[in-house]
């Protein structure tokens, strides 16, 4: 097994979390009501997840209320009517 660099563990943390987030996104429930609640995992990265949610809120449309009492982070967004 290759030894891998703490950069490229971390990086690769990043990345399943972002996939996780996405995951849930994604999910049915949350598009069909258009929200979802985050909740960041133990072990997780507390700047890779405060990143992640500032690169959602950054976004036209969506809303991120975030409470760092449980690491939670409820996301909802609009969609515009054709």
């Amino acid at each position: 097994m290759l030894n891998q660099s703490p950069d490229t563990l971390q990086h690769d943390a990043y990345l399943a979390l972002a996939q996780r987030i996405q995951d849930a996104i994604t999910s049915d429930k949350a598009q069909i009501e258009h929200q979802v609640l985050l909740t960041r995992e133990p072990g997780e990265s507390v700047a890779h997840w405060e990143r992640i949610m500032d690169q959602i809120s950054e976004a036209e449309g969506i809303t991120v209320t975030r409470n760092p009492e449980n690491g939670t982070a409820h996301v909802c967004w609009y969609i515009d009517s054709l």
